[in-house]
């Protein structure tokens, strides 16, 4: 039958997407427990940087959960606070399709040192006999030496 279909004609996008160009950032070092670490799905070099992203993390007991990511202006940055320790997978979708090298790997740790127990630099002046003396006590702490 030749009758037009109602609002034709339609327009379609179409675009050209290069999934090989998207870069994630924030997984190549090993979390601590408890950390949260910013992810950074870099999308600007695609084709098309704002299609939908998707990011979900399975634990290692199985369980499963999205990540909620927002644009930014490399892309899409989303946030990750480990629970439990061990190797989680990290899976990125980019237009509903699977991003290269995904899912990615990323051990967390358990550290002696959680973050909350990291305060401000301690700062103290005295005055003995006319010679002043300040102190500064700044203490970082790294697993590394």
């Amino acid at each position: 039958d030749s009758k037009d279909v109602p609002g034709s004609p339609f327009d379609v996008d179409v675009f050209k997407i290069n999934l090989a160009a998207i870069q994630v950032k924030g997984l190549e070092k090993p979390i601590p427990l408890g950390q949260t670490r910013k992810i950074s799905i870099i999308t600007k070099d695609v084709g098309k940087s704002d299609l939908p992203c998707k990011v979900t993390v399975t634990t290692p007991s199985g369980a499963t959960a999205d990540l909620p990511t927002e644009q930014s202006p490399e892309g899409y940055d989303c946030n990750f606070t480990p629970k439990e320790p061990g190797e989680h997978k990290v899976k990125v979708e980019y237009a509903a399709k699977e991003v290269p090298k995904s899912p990615f790997t990323v051990a967390v740790e358990v550290s002696d040192i959680q973050p909350s127990k990291v305060g401000k630099p301690l700062e103290q002046t005295r005055e003995l006999d006319s010679i002043l003396i300040y102190c500064q006590v700044n203490r970082k702490f790294s697993n590394k030496c």
